[in-house]
């Protein structure tokens, strides 16, 4: 990784924690580098289609200010002949006019129209977070294998289709903005703004960790969060849940980043671009030459996204799945809680448990994705499951269970992450069920039996596993260390037993 790059991230550090309706942004502050920039808002930009007849995939771009011009990857711009977005963050010098690569959002217009006119509108939003990185992602790789930043246009229109079906939204021209017309931001929002020495935000929806975005300056940020803020609303989930271990879920984007090299191209205006992605996160920063005195040859970072491109138990909006020799195991997503005292989690009153309850992350769990990295200076594969585990953690289910399920003890799970060496060999990521009980839920018996195999091959022991179904008679061959603590109609609630729970202390 570039040192640049790689002495910003370590430069952040976490100042607050902002819900909004089903996001989180956790914001960043770190020491201002670079230039003074200026943002796409008001006469300081020109945007206008490259010649009468235009084309899909450029825009002129003319910078009336005495500051560079940033644009963002993503950023809408609407009117000319059809909606646009720019493909790749570029600089612009001051009092210049630069052609800038885009892709079109609005797939059934090729016109100019009368409430539009001919010049473009922007500065307001950019696209929906996972549009964002997939078309950067596509961009980037264009941009360095061919040097021609191209997103893909019909895959830019396929997703924005997809969207905008799953979205309910109708639109006569196939436009992305007809999705954010439906949105107020100032509900959504509020009065919120970044506090003054923010220079940007890592972000989550729902509980799931998609990535960070930060600028040199504090007043960037200031500038562009809400545009940015508002094409995450729109990926929102309905959910209230909200993240834990902020601080370290940035630590373990440093980690996963460490790593991957960084392809340099130079910029389409000022300075130049790097980016880098693996299969699990992608990077893009847009980087200048440093005026420090004593830097010769250094750069400051302007502006850098890093997007959590697939999570290990999850990809995009898919339920989790595992796939193990063709066969899939569902895992079920607990249903909500009950209300159930702490007794029935496997929790006694008076008793503080080893680790967070409001998330019940394993102990070992946690530690592992705060450790340093190994001694040779690579980032273990399995310190990154278990770190983006962490961070895409389920709140647990309280202790019900209407089906098949697969227990452990924690303390053997937390035996079997610290020995494995392969994130291929490991199971989905259980849920902590009162940080004693390792848990899986399956829709079927086999579903279940494939990931008691994969333990098995770990090396837990037999009979320190649980296999059953809650609604047979196979509950009266449970195990001796696991017991039935409560039956209702919904289901049973299963706990560690007395023993297991208090081992006697050796002498």
């Amino acid at each position: 990784m570039s040192v640049s790059v790689r002495q910003r991230l370590d430069a952040l550090q976490v100042t607050s924690t902002k819900a909004f309706r089903g996001m989180t942004v956790v914001s960043l502050a770190a020491p201002a580098v670079g230039p003074q920039l200026t943002l796409l808002h008001g006469p300081e930009a020109r945007v206008a289609e490259r010649d009468h007849d235009g084309t899909i995939a450029a825009l002129h771009v003319t910078n009336h200010s005495h500051l560079p011009l940033l644009l963002l990857t993503g950023e809408l711009f609407r009117g000319g002949k059809q909606d646009r977005a720019v493909n790749l963050t570029t600089l612009i010098r001051p009092q210049t006019t630069q052609q800038v690569t885009t892709s079109c959002v609005e797939r059934d217009r090729w016109r100019y129209v009368a409430q539009l006119g001919e010049h473009f509108s922007g500065g307001r939003t950019t696209s929906p977070w996972h549009l964002r990185t997939a078309a950067s992602i596509r961009a980037c790789e264009s941009r360095t294998v061919r040097g021609v930043a191209d997103a893909g246009q019909e895959a830019v229109w396929d997703e924005i289709s997809e969207f905008l079906r799953e979205r309910e939204v109708r639109s006569l021209t196939a436009s992305l903005h007809d999705a954010f017309d439906r949105m107020d931001m100032d509900t959504a929002l509020g009065a919120w703004s970044p506090a003054a020495d923010d220079v940007g935000a890592m972000f989550f929806l729902g509980e799931r960790l998609v990535g960070l975005e930060v600028f040199g300056r504090p007043e960037a940020w200031r500038a562009a969060h809400r545009r940015i803020l508002a094409g995450l609303h729109l990926d929102a989930p309905d959910s209230e849940r909200l993240p834990s271990f902020p601080a370290m879920n940035l630590d373990l984007l440093r980690r996963m980043t460490r790593h991957i090299p960084l392809h340099r191209v130079p910029g389409q205006g000022l300075g130049a671009e790097l980016t880098g992605s693996d299969e699990a996160v992608h990077l893009a920063a847009a980087t200048v030459p440093s005026d420090a005195e004593g830097a010769e040859g250094a750069e400051d970072v302007v502006h850098l996204r890093i997007g959590v491109v697939r999570h290990p138990d999850h990809s995009g909006r898919r339920r989790p799945i595992w796939r193990r020799g063709g066969h899939r195991a569902d895992v079920v997503p607990p249903d909500e809680a009950d209300g159930y005292p702490l007794e029935s989690y496997g929790f006694e009153e008076g008793v503080e448990p080893d680790h967070d309850p409001a998330t019940r992350v394993p102990a070992a769990v946690a530690q592992a994705a705060a450790a340093p990295p190994s001694k040779a200076g690579l980032v273990n594969e399995l310190d990154i499951r278990i770190g983006r585990s962490v961070a895409a953690l389920r709140r647990p289910p309280t202790g019900r269970i209407n089906g098949w399920f697969l227990a452990v003890p924690i303390s053997d799970y937390e035996k079997l992450l610290v020995g494995v060496r392969s994130v291929a060999r490991l199971p989905p990521l259980p849920h902590a069920l009162g940080g004693r009980l390792a848990l899986w839920l399956g829709s079927d018996e086999e579903s279940v039996r494939w990931i008691r195999g994969a333990l098995l091959e770990l090396g837990v022991p037999p009979d320190r596993t649980a296999k059953g179904d809650s609604r047979s008679v196979m509950l009266n061959r449970l195990p001796t260390w696991l017991e039935v603590c409560q039956r209702t109609e919904r289901g049973v609630h299963l706990r560690l037993t007395p023993e297991e729970r208090e081992p006697p202390r050796s002498a």
